[in-house]
């Protein structure tokens, strides 16, 4: 028994399968791109990030004055990069903690890339497994993207512990976290419902199921129009 009979209440769940293989193509196709910039700017992004932990975490003015709130330190990140002369503020490039986040960064990005290429690749699989009813070729999809969900939420916690600066800022944070993971489960569950409906024996024997999934609604035949004496 499928999870859900319709996908968005409005369409079948073939076509929801064909929709959701687009849409985590296109996610996947330009998510590798930015991250293929920032892993050739790597050591940048780690001055940066560098940077704004050091002033999240030591908020004191070098010069012995009351320190700036360390929300004031985090969205004035940006600001505090550059002195008004153009003399950088970001911390050396041979600084012992920029070359060991960059090195993170390194493999982090790769994995990322690595990643994102082989959700492609899954997401060109739910497009066929959907289109020519093949269930099997749906499962890495469901496989991945269920990780994926279970990552973002992770890394949403671990952002929230690390760099949370207020009640509201992470009740914000969270709130918009909960409602992502929420409607990317439900189109995951979509998915999972056609692979069900494909994998039952009342579509295997050309039942229903079959009807009612996999061919019109309503015939699109022309009958003549009927003649009565």
């Amino acid at each position: 028994m499928p999870c859900v009979k319709r996908c968005c209440c409005c369409v079948t769940l073939r076509l929801g399968g064909i929709t959701m293989g687009i849409m985590t193509l296109a996610l996947s196709a330009f998510s590798i791109i930015p991250m293929a910039i920032s892993f050739v700017h790597r050591v940048f992004l780690a001055q940066v990030v560098t940077h704004l932990l050091n002033e999240i975490a030591e908020p004191e003015k070098k010069d012995g004055n009351s320190g700036q709130p360390n929300d004031v330190a985090f969205w004035g990140v940006v600001k505090l990069i550059s002195t008004p002369d153009g003399v950088s503020q970001l911390p050396p490039e041979d600084d012992e903690k920029v070359q060991d986040l960059a090195n993170v960064m390194y493999y982090f990005f790769i994995i990322c890339i690595v990643l994102l290429g082989i959700y492609l690749i899954c997401s060109v699989l739910v497009i066929i497994g959907a289109a020519k009813a093949k269930r099997w070729l749906m499962l890495p999809w469901i496989v991945g993207t269920f990780l994926f969900l279970l990552a973002y939420l992770g890394g949403v916690f671990i952002s929230i512990y690390l760099i949370g600066t207020s009640r509201f800022e992470i009740l914000l944070l969270l709130g918009f976290a909960i409602v992502e993971a929420a409607i990317g489960f439900y189109l995951w569950v979509c998915i999972v419902s056609l692979f069900q409906v494909l994998g039952s024996d009342e579509f295997r024997n050309g039942g229903g199921a079959n009807d009612w999934e996999l061919k019109p609604r309503f015939t699109t035949s022309y009958n003549a129009v009927p003649q009565h004496d």
